[in-house]
């Protein structure tokens, strides 16, 4: 019995674990091209940003600038990142890029944080010894993910509905499929632009996440007891 307990907390552990350590994504190297070789006074300079699709919170970006014509990388250079919405409504954002920040010595990373979704530019800003010079491309920014606290309404839906199983078994089943309901309905509605399939899928995978650990659970406390 109280190994069945420990399990069912571990899961639930786990779950809300998952909910907070969605966010805290790290500075990666690659990602999504946005410039590719692109003259930047006597440099050349190529950008990744991540993730994708872009949306509000931290954006992660990777700067490659390099010497032409060869595109050899030049590494003691000084790289200014600016993002700043087109319509002007949000305060920009700005940060120095650090060369091997995210692991590749051969790129500057930097974490900008974007406050709202829109339509943003961003800037590229190289100095070396060879001169000055900036690149600029235009960023979609979508609203933030649903993820968090999705994973968050279904660690609580996923604790009652235990706590109920353990005292009528229907009740907690019922418990447990209205959370995920809950849970499901608003992404399934907001995803009605093609780039929002992610978040109906997410909706489903809830729904049925959240029953099928909760009847999980509370079969695992019946065959424990049969047992006995």
């Amino acid at each position: 019995m109280m190994r069945a307990r420990r399990l069912v907390c571990v899961i639930l552990t786990a779950i809300v674990i998952s909910a907070f350590s969605v966010p805290m994504t790290a500075l990666a190297n690659g990602g999504t091209l946005r410039l590719a070789k692109v003259p930047a006074g006597p440099h050349l300079l190529s950008v990744w940003t991540q993730p994708d699709p872009p949306r509000a919170g931290r954006l992660d970006i990777g700067v490659a600038v390099m010497r032409p014509p060869e595109a050899t990388a030049i590494l003691d250079a000084d790289v200014q990142i600016r993002a700043e919405r087109i319509d002007g409504i949000a305060g920009a954002a700005t940060s120095p890029a650090t060369r091997g920040a995210g692991g590749n010595l051969l790129l500057y990373h930097a974490a900008l944080e974007l406050p709202a979704a829109g339509r943003w530019r961003v800037t590229v800003l190289a100095q070396s010894p060879l001169g000055n010079g900036h690149a600029a491309f235009d960023l979609a920014v979508e609203g933030p993910s649903p993820l968090p606290w999705i994973l968050g309404v279904l660690a609580v839906a996923t604790a009652v509905g235990w706590l109920l199983w353990r005292l009528k078994p229907r009740r907690g089943r019922a418990v447990a499929g209205l959370g995920g309901l809950v849970v499901a309905l608003p992404s399934v509605a907001r995803g009605r632009h093609p780039d929002e399939w992610q978040e109906q899928g997410f909706g489903v995978l809830i729904f049925a996440v959240s029953f099928i650990v909760t009847w999980a659970a509370g079969a695992l406390l019946r065959w424990r007891r049969r047992r006995r």
